[in-house]
């Protein structure tokens, strides 16, 4: 299966969005597992809370937002799969180079969240923000 990267969450996210294209069965399966099941049993929160927390430790944030990415990182390695060809493809392009752009522009957005994230849960800083245009102190 896919290693879990919280350094390389970006990473991460296209390797399993690569495992779930290679093999739709197993997104089948996560998928019928909570239709038949839709709670989670022990394990399987431990196992997302350690994921979480493992995050909240490599970028600086809470557990509560190594959790919010650890679920972005998982529906948009799934967006792909979970999206008719009619739709993910509008203009009919080659399914191939499409997957291809698809996976960069999802790589890009997985990072732009990460960053977002690390900056709302940074400290604040000691020195006041500076408007716009407004003349710096030196």
């Amino acid at each position: 299966m896919v290693p879990f990267t919280p350094a390389d969450l970006p990473g991460c996210t296209g390797a399993l969005l690569d495992a779930l294209t290679a093999d739709p069965g197993l997104l089948r399966l996560t998928q019928w597992k909570a239709l038949e099941r839709p709670g989670a049993s022990h394990l399987e929160r431990e196992a997302h809370v350690t994921k979480a927390a493992e995050i909240a430790a490599v970028h600086g944030v809470g557990v509560e937002a190594g959790m919010d990415t650890l679920m972005l990182v998982v529906v948009a390695a799934q967006a792909w799969a979970t999206t008719a060809p009619e739709i993910r493809n509008p203009d009919g392009a080659d399914e191939a180079a499409r997957l291809v752009r698809h996976r960069a522009a999802m790589t890009k957005a997985v990072q732009a969240a990460i960053d977002a994230t690390s900056r709302e849960s940074a400290p604040p800083s000691s020195t006041p923000p500076v408007s716009p245009g407004a003349p710096r102190s030196r």
